[in-house]
């Protein structure tokens, strides 16, 4: 699933770099952004590529659920 879905991140527009670590404990994705960058467009496709591959709920957890 990681060489998959680090491709996927690293085609988002305004993506500079992308780590991918889901296989140990305190792994986890770090995206680097170019200088510019459309951060709240970057942030909308990363999540629904992250609901595509399963690593993200499709609906954003509420203030009560948090």
């Amino acid at each position: 699933m990681t060489p998959g879905l680090t491709s996927r991140l690293e085609e988002i527009p305004g993506v500079a770099s992308v780590t991918v670590d889901l296989t140990e404990d305190g792994g986890g994705i770090n995206i680097r952004l170019v200088s510019g960058a459309d951060e709240a467009g970057v942030m909308e496709r990363l999540r629904a590529i992250l609901v595509a591959y399963g690593v993200r709920s499709p609906r954003p957890e509420t203030v009560e659920e948090a």
